[in-house]
């Protein structure tokens, strides 16, 4: 009875660290020369060479406007130029430990069971360059998003405020 209570306290530690665990977007180095956006025009543009299907450009170019930014076409004529490639966007397997199974089938089973469950991330990466600095963005998603689409949707997002939030400092 004792063992139950322990895997079942461990159990539900292990549930709550993974509802409270966030996408992340890590920078290989920052950009130090940005101008103000206030005022400024910006132009955008992403190709994506990763193979998956992103409209990364439409939907930040769409945020842009939302959030009254001026928008031009003409890389010549906007002050900040933001270009990037979307070199990577896939899904990685993990294997986790099941600490319920590792405490409390282990006697039984001992070596027949792989004491490991599947879970899933979702990782990109994309080359930036604003007005000539360049940097990585590497994103990491939390575990076991259910669809490509759905992922593709939060990534778009965080790469978005990851950028303007960059450019505001």
């Amino acid at each position: 009875m004792k063992n139950f209570k322990i895997c079942l306290l461990l159990l539900v530690v292990v549930f709550i660290s993974g509802c409270v665990q966030k996408n992340s977007i890590n920078f290989t180095n920052q950009l130090l020369q940005t101008k103000a956006l206030i005022n400024s025009k910006i132009y955008a543009k992403f190709r994506n060479t990763s193979g998956v299907d992103s409209n990364l450009t439409a939907v930040f170019v769409e945020n842009l406007k939302r959030d009254g930014y001026s928008v031009v076409s003409n890389e010549s004529m906007a002050d900040i130029s933001i270009k990037g490639n979307l070199e990577y966007f896939r899904r990685t397997i993990i294997k986790d430990r099941d600490p319920f199974l590792e405490c409390c089938i282990d006697t039984i089973w001992n070596d027949c069971y792989d004491k490991r469950t599947n879970s899933y991330v979702y990782d990109a990466q994309i080359t930036l360059l604003i007005n000539d600095e360049a940097t990585t963005l590497n994103f990491i998603s939390h575990k076991n998003v259910n669809s490509l689409s759905t992922m593709m949707e939060i990534f778009n997002t965080e790469i978005y405020d990851s950028i303007i939030s960059m450019l505001k400092k």
